[in-house]
Order: structure tokens, then C-alpha cells, then sequence
């Protein structure tokens, strides 16, 4: 009776070990670029990818030093996203291959992130309704869901309006721009603050 006691008692324990080795531990630390500094109670998102099929796993935030640990199951999916949202940033957008996490070690995955700005674009022309102007955005925020356009774009006739680009917080934003057919061209530039919107006017 003690024999199967202690039997019961033991497989008791290796599942209690092999529970353990079966889950990742994913922790990092996440930065506020456009301060240089944590980025504080952030949330965090986790799903699983399988046959693509994405499943919300857990979530989680950072805390007041912008550190984050996560404790993942180690099932059988094909891809781990992380997603990391906060009000006026960016999100940071993650996807980690199965075979590249680890039961033995700590997955260390570090962000960075910056605060949202924007440039209002102004065109005025009001001279000549043939004219055509080309302009282009030279530097500023891109490859983002939400960023103008990085191609050229034409405009035509007289016009007075403006639209609205996104940017990363307190940096550049310029924009280029050329009048065909004659020699009137050049930049205009920016700086975007933080949850700001300044104007960049071109008049032609």
C-alpha cells in the first residue's frame, strides 16, 4: 500500500514538473522613444496562430518601469503575436516563430515605440487652373497603417485644401514639391510636436 502511495505520489510530482517546462516565458522592456523613457502600463496582447486561425490567449501591461512577463502554454501553435497598445502611441506589432522560443530560457523581447504627431499639409494655388504640382513626402513617418502615401502625388488646377499625416512625436516632417513647367520648387518642413498638429503651408 505505502509502495503505491509513494508511486501515485511520485507521477503526482513529474506531472507537476512537465506542467512547468511547458510553458514560455516571454518578458522584455518596452521605450517611449519620442521621451526617452519606459513606456509605463502599456497593454499587451498575446494570440496564437494556428492554420490561420488567431486566438486571444492573454493580456497583460506593463509596469511603471515599462517591463512585461508573460507566461505562454506551451501548445502547438505555428506563431506567437504580441500585440502592445497605449492611447496616443503607436502600436508595436510582434510575431514570433514557435520553434524560436525556448522552455528553457526566458524569451527576452525589448520594444520601442513614439508618441503620435501630425503635419497638416496646405496647398494653395489660386493663379492658374492648368497648373500642376508634384509633391512628395521627403521625411516623416512611413510603413504604418496610418501614414500618407511615400509616392508622389499630383495636384491640378486651383485649389486651397489640406490633409492630414501622421508622425512620429517631436520630429521632422518635410515634404518636396515641384511646379511643372517652371522653376518654382523646394521643401517645407516641420516640427511635429507630441499630440500636436502643426500646418506646413506650400503656396504656388
Amino acid at each position: 500500500m505505502k509502495h503505491l502511495f509513494y508511486t501515485a505520489l511520485f507521477f503526482l510530482l513529474l506531472m507537476g514538473c512537465k506542467k512547468g517546462q511547458a510553458d514560455f516565458v516571454v518578458e522584455g522592456t518596452i521605450t517611449d522613444n519620442t521621451f526617452s523613457k519606459a513606456l509605463s502600463y502599456a497593454t499587451i496582447d498575446v494570440y496564437s496562430v494556428k492554420n490561420n486561425t488567431k486566438t486571444h490567449l492573454l493580456s497583460s501591461s506593463t509596469d511603471s518601469d515599462g517591463k512585461y512577463s508573460l507566461k505562454v502554454k506551451r501548445d502547438r501553435f505555428e506563431t506567437l503575436e504580441i500585440e502592445v497598445t497605449k492611447e496616443h502611441y503607436f502600436s508595436i506589432y510582434k510575431s514570433i516563430l514557435f520553434d524560436d522560443l525556448s522552455v528553457k530560457n526566458k524569451n527576452q523581447y525589448d520594444f520601442t515605440t513614439t508618441g503620435k504627431a501630425w503635419a497638416k499639409i496646405h496647398l494653395r494655388h489660386l493663379d492658374d487652373n492648368t497648373t500642376k504640382l508634384d509633391l512628395v513626402k521627403s521625411i516623416g513617418k512611413n510603413n504604418c497603417t496610418e501614414c500618407c502615401s511615400d509616392s508622389y502625388q499630383q495636384f491640378v488646377g486651383n485649389l486651397d485644401s489640406v490633409f492630414y499625416c501622421v508622425n512620429d512625436a517631436n520630429t521632422l516632417y518635410e515634404v518636396t514639391y515641384f511646379k511643372q513647367y517652371s522653376s518654382t520648387n523646394g521643401k517645407k518642413s516641420a516640427t511635429t510636436p507630441f499630440m500636436d498638429t502643426v500646418e506646413i503651408l506650400v503656396e504656388y
